[in-house]
């Protein structure tokens, strides 16, 4: 059937039912109404799955990880968005968890990947963050110059980066 209404155990259909059907059928059991109405399929059922869908929630859950201090979880969970789709910042959320795992070398490695992929500012943000934090005060100011030359001169990021240029000076 294109529509059906399920009455309350009296026979009763709720008030707030709204029905698209003037002839929709009228079902008082479950068990009967499950049989009769086509349950939706979940959205991996006979179907392949998007890659690009399951690379985002990939990514998703790497954040969420990343961000319950979770770094050998985030790490594993964006090499498989990455296995599945390259992207910037994909590449970016690597080196956080990288550098976070006291990686300093590989999270530098993974900002490359992303420069190569797709050259943004959170890349020269990320790295002059890594280098900063590693006492690579030269490589830090590098990096903060070019943050600096793709941004609007405004913002939080922006007012402590033009400090930190100031200290690396």
């Amino acid at each position: 059937p294109d529509a059906i209404v399920v009455a309350d155990s009296a026979g009763f259909v709720p008030a707030d039912t709204t029905v698209a059907s003037v002839d929709a059928p009228v079902v008082q059991d479950a068990a009967v109404r499950d049989a009769v109405v086509e349950q939706p399929r979940p959205l991996d059922a006979a179907l392949p799955e998007d890659p690009v869908v399951k690379a985002k929630a990939l990514y998703d859950q790497a954040f969420n990880a990343l961000e319950d201090s979770d770094y050998d979880r985030a790490l594993q969970l964006v090499d498989q968005a990455l296995k599945l789709r390259k992207t910037a910042r994909s590449y970016v959320l690597r080196s956080q968890a990288l550098q976070r795992m006291g990686r300093v070398d590989e999270a530098l490695t993974a900002l490359s990947s992303a420069e190569s992929t797709f050259p943004s500012p959170a890349i020269y943000e990320a790295r002059a963050r890594i280098y900063k934090a590693a006492g690579r005060r030269d490589e830090a100011r590098a990096a903060v110059e070019k943050y600096l030359s793709m941004v609007p001169d405004r913002g939080a990021t922006v007012k402590l980066f033009k400090q930190w240029l100031e200290e690396l000076r």
